[in-house]
């Protein structure tokens, strides 16, 4: 009842709203009524036309495919027009041009937008334009950071690659220009990223271990220690990532011993994941007995319901693949 009087009061309000909307032209109180009405019949025609479009398609639906596939058409078709109409704007395009401060200035801010197609653009623009300049030795440096993570977002690695490499290995043009630890932080990370993306397992495992020992043991469970330094926060990805490169490898015994040696160090939700992946191992190995171990002993650690349900279905693989 509620819903019916919600609709009418609705319908009222919409149709009210046509007099507010409706510019006055005309100081006959008589003509005014007649225009109003006209705008009123026509737009309720016109609603009334579509609803007897929807249920013309609607009846062929029915009787084409039957109830349930109709509902599956229709409810395909919203997502659809939904996902069309949240597809995000095309990002602006920064001109380029004008001087090397302008230029530097106008990348800079498409970097901080997140506008990462766009910096790049400008960066490189920058480099070409200005990069053998000795005046701008220090700004053509600076660039490199950016050029690099802007690789990275737009998931371009084999860009990303060269361009970490160079950021990391390129000479400071003097004693006070040089990256920050930030910053080679995240491009120590995501080398070892880039790396596993271009199917370089062995150079990822260097380089994500070599981005652990940037940090002292066990500071990513330190909260004040993480706010500090963010990338610490990374830490458990990249131990967990270098596991999956010897999975990736088809290393399956090196994956499952150094899974089995990273659990004790992990929180319990990371714990369960190293184990799913240390199973993957085992079973890619032929290893049930193995498996079914590790899977009887954590069926006994606290795990989220998710894991614990994984587990589960883990250990009645393992054995209906023993028999």
């Amino acid at each position: 009842a509620l819903s019916g009087i919600a609709k009418d009061l609705n319908k009222m309000s919409a149709k009210s709203a046509i007099k507010a909307v409706l510019p006055d032209t005309t100081n006959d109180q008589q003509q005014a009524d007649q225009r109003l009405f006209g705008w009123v019949a026509m737009l309720t025609g016109s609603k009334n036309a579509l609803k007897g479009v929807g249920f013309f398609l609607g009846g062929v639906l029915l009787t084409t495919v039957g109830f349930h596939t109709a509902v599956a058409v229709m409810a395909a078709g919203l997502l659809h027009a939904k996902d069309k109409k949240a597809e995000p704007a095309p990002a602006p395009v920064v001109q380029t041009g004008g001087t090397a401060d302008e230029l530097f200035a106008l990348a800079k801010k498409a970097f901080e937008e997140k506008n990462y197609k766009a910096a790049l653009e400008a960066y490189q623009q920058f480099q070409i334009d200005y990069g053998s300049s000795p005046e701008a030795a220090v700004a053509s440096f600076n660039a490199l950071y950016p050029i690099a993570i802007c690789q990275v977002q737009m998931s371009n690695f084999t860009g990303a690659l060269e361009a970490i490499k160079t950021a990391l290995e390129k000479q400071p043009p003097n004693p006070q220009t040089k990256l920050t630890d930030a910053q080679r932080h995240d491009l120590t990370f995501w080398l070892g990223m880039s790396e596993l993306q271009e199917k370089n397992h062995a150079a990822a495992r260097e380089a994500l271990e070599k981005f652990i020992a940037f940090f002292p043991p066990g500071s990513e469970k330190n909260r004040l220690y993480v706010r500090q330094n963010p990338a610490a926060g990374r830490v458990g990805e990249a131990r967990a990532t270098i596991g999956t490169a010897y999975n990736l490898e088809g290393k399956f015994q090196e994956a499952a011993d150094y899974y089995a040696k990273l659990k004790p160090t992990l929180t319990s939700d990371a714990r369960g994941r190293a184990v799913i992946f240390q199973l993957y191992a085992l079973e890619q190995l032929g290893d049930f007995d193995a498996a079914m171990k590790v899977v009887t002993e954590e069926r006994s650690e606290e795990h989220t319901s998710e894991l614990q349900s994984q587990f589960r279905i883990s250990y009645a693989v393992f054995c209906l693949k023993k028999k």
